[in-house]
């Protein structure tokens, strides 16, 4: 017999993961090295229109990943009650860990770099508040969010990593 609420949870979790991976990569091979080539206008509305969206999906997709992961536990632990007793289930419990840490890793990092975003984004009054004032002042922000967003997408997906030799140890693969 097909177990389809299995397959709908393992699926989802999995497809989470490589969304979740798949974003750093991008992130981190094709579009921070493509934004130190930009002039800093060019780069400021690329990142304003960009970033946020890119926060939104590692967000989405890491409380996607770490949900899933969590029912899929749950499923398991009911239906093949026998597996609990097992020493490989402290792998499953310490991954899980990991990867609520993981996800808090991006949600901190990635609304941190929405917020100052927005404030690039807002125009600058001529009484010196509001956004950033100078270009040069506007380069260097811009320079500190990308690093920003690729220290806590490599960040997580190191965890990730972990996360999943912890699992194929828990799994017994």
């Amino acid at each position: 017999m097909i177990d389809y609420p299995f397959i709908i949870l393992f699926g989802l979790h999995i497809i989470g993961v490589v969304s979740w991976f798949g974003a750093t990569i991008l992130f981190v091979s094709v579009i921070e090295p493509s934004l130190k080539r930009m002039d800093p206008d060019s780069m400021k509305d690329f990142m304003i229109k960009v970033i946020p969206r890119l926060a939104r999906f590692s967000i989405a997709m890491s409380a996607l990943t770490l949900l899933a992961g969590f029912f899929l536990f749950d499923y398991v632990s009911t239906t093949e009650p026998y597996l609990l007793p097992s020493p490989r289930i402290l792998f499953i419990y310490a991954g899980g860990i990991l990867g609520f840490v993981a996800f808090l890793v991006v949600v901190t990092g990635m609304l941190g770099t929405s917020s100052k975003l927005r404030s690039a984004s807002i125009p600058s009054l001529p009484g010196g508040s509001g956004g950033v004032a100078t270009g040069e002042s506007t380069s260097a922000m811009l320079g500190h969010v990308a690093e920003t967003v690729r220290g806590t997408l490599l960040a997580s997906s190191y965890l990730l990593f972990a996360i999943f030799v912890l699992m194929v140890l828990g799994a017994n693969l």
